[in-house]
């Protein structure tokens, strides 16, 4: 009987990367453009980079709301970030909605396990349609009763939905098996059981609690005058005061990897497998960040990579194959994906494991 195996060999992947460092200031070298930060008397940090070689402006706003204080209410941080746009005091949800896509504006907003993240970019010149909803996105949203039980209702079903697909699944598995109680181990997007007990209520108070300026971070990019766009800020968030505490740290040890472990998850009727091979990674603080970037690029973060190559096209044992790291303000993961046929689960996982320890043995 063909089954689905999920499996994540939990073992220890300290990477010894044979990368020569670069001299940053060696001519003809990469130099990142040059970029202001400044803090309002509210302690919200600002960024400004200009850059002009194309009427685009990036704004990119993160605050201290992330899933690792959702408590024992998975997907509270995730409800709460989504239901940013769901309408503010002057826009309802199908306002901000055609208004931004009327102009071709990309947006988003969402919750990782750290943080939430607002993300808007536009053409410069719709910059006076848009700055207003985007301040009211973060400072006064409504969170419109009627919208939220709508989005809450899809989001059970999609809760259930994603148990037919392992890819939609896998990875909070690992998340558990590899931290366990810790709480990086939760489920970002919660599960059907905390999701249903999830109110409006619980939102906004979630909101009032960790959506504040003194630990949150606005930075913009693009097409304009850093002199003229600190006006503008400090005109549409400086009267921002809102005093909450902030999600707390993830708190507690990280679990000792101490054995390799496997998880096993059967799906009877499946006729592929899905699996992750990993451990514990690297906080995004970590000084080796850019050379793990550079490494992991080669060897699984691109479709030209060292195991892309070797599973998919040389031998053809692989819908696709990849490697990343995933970093986290207290720690870290990092594990190889991949899928491929059931019948060839077992020489794909071999090969896997043999490009990983050519590349400790050998570098690149």
């Amino acid at each position: 009987m063909k089954r689905i195996i999920k499996i994540s060999f939990l073992v220890f992947c300290a990477f010894v990367f044979a990368v020569a460092a670069s001299d940053l200031n060696a001519k003809g070298s990469f130099k990142l453009p040059k970029y202001e930060k400044v803090v309002l008397d509210n302690g919200l940090t600002v960024f400004f980079l200009e850059q002009h070689e194309v009427p685009l402006i990036y704004v990119s706003a993160v605050f201290p709301a992330g899933a690792i204080g959702d408590g024992a209410k998975y997907g509270l941080a995730s409800l709460t970030a989504e239901g940013l746009l769901f309408g503010t005091k002057s826009y309802s949800k199908q306002q901000i909605e055609e208004i931004l896509e009327y102009v071709g504006a990309s947006y988003a907003s969402f919750a990782s396990r750290d943080y939430a993240r607002v993300t808007m970019s536009f053409v410069k010149t719709d910059a006076e349609r848009v700055f207003p909803i985007l301040e009211e996105i973060i400072t006064h949203p409504v969170f419109n009763e009627e919208e939220f039980d709508k989005r809450k209702k899809r989001l059970l079903v999609e809760l259930e939905q994603a148990k037919e697909r392992p890819r939609a699944v896998i990875r909070d598995y690992y998340y558990k098996f590899l931290y366990g109680g810790h709480p990086y181990g939760n489920p970002v997007d919660g599960t059907r059981a905390t999701v249903a007990e999830i109110t409006v209520d619980d939102v906004k108070a979630f909101y009032e609690k960790n959506y504040h300026p003194a630990g949150s971070a606005i930075a913009l990019a693009g097409d304009f005058k850093a002199k003229d766009m600190k006006k503008k800020i400090e005109k549409m968030f400086g009267g921002w005061d809102k005093k909450g505490s902030g999600a707390p740290g993830a708190g507690g040890l990280v679990p000792a990897m101490e054995k390799t472990r496997i998880l096993l998850v059967n799906k009877d009727d499946a006729t592929e497998t899905r699996f992750l091979i990993g451990s514990y990674g690297i906080k995004r603080s970590n000084p080796d960040y850019v050379a793990i970037q550079v490494m992991n690029t080669i060897f699984g973060g691109r479709f030209t990579s060292w195991l892309n190559d070797e599973l998919r096209v040389n031998r053809g044992l692989t819908y696709g194959a990849g490697s990343r790291f995933a970093e986290h303000k207290e720690s870290g993961t990092f594990y190889i994906s991949s899928f491929t046929r059931t019948e060839t689960t077992i020489e794909a996982i071999d090969v896997a494991l043999e490009l990983l320890d050519r590349l400790h043995r050998q570098g690149v």
